[in-house]
């Protein structure tokens, strides 16, 4: 069995030809990272970290549709290499969230919702966190008993396809010449 550290979690993988497949472990960093993520509030972003961009809403509001830019485009440039977001979010945002731009390599959060600015920026930094909360996923702690359940069903796997290596090898050494 072969184990090796990445930056941000352990893999293990067999040394059966059959299963060189890497399976992902329990990062040693997964608590403060589920704890973070579980604390992210849209109000603890920092407002150097994104732009905010006002325009025209589109909809029914009468006048103050046609003369007030509510609609708030926010954007985090730069979001892959973004400090303030852990390595490990960053990682699988860049992946997964719907409102990364890969091409600019920027988040890019919308809403017109409200009437106020104020309130659609405050809905954009929201939705922002509500999506980053969905789309990261931090592998739960294992458990003991699994574990060990796995280790058992694992080695009984290895008994059964070794005695069948066994009965085979000696059925053909059966099939051999015979000596008088």
């Amino acid at each position: 069995m072969i184990i090796w550290r990445a930056a941000h979690s352990c893999f293990r993988t067999s040394t059966m030809p059959w299963a060189m497949r890497a399976t992902r472990r329990y990062s040693d960093g997964a608590a403060e990272m589920r704890g973070w993520l579980e604390q992210l509030h849209w109000s603890q972003i920092p407002k150097q970290l994104y732009r905010a961009q006002y325009a025209r809403s589109s909809g029914p509001g009468g006048q103050n549709v046609n003369k007030v830019s509510t609609k708030c485009t926010l954007t985090v440039e730069g979001f892959s290499k973004c400090a303030w977001f852990p390595a490990l979010v960053r990682e699988q945002a860049v992946r997964r969230l719907r409102y990364y731009a890969r091409a600019q390599d920027a988040v890019v959060v919308q809403c017109d919702q409200w009437r106020s600015r104020e309130r659609n920026r405050e809905e954009c930094l929201r939705r922002l966190v509500r999506e980053l909360k969905a789309v990261v996923h931090v592998a739960a702690a294992p458990d003991p008993v699994a574990e060990a359940r796995h280790a058992r069903l694992h080695a009984a796997a290895d008994r059964h396809r070794l005695h069948g290596k066994r009965r085979q090898g000696e059925r053909k050494r059966l099939r051999g010449r015979v000596e008088y």
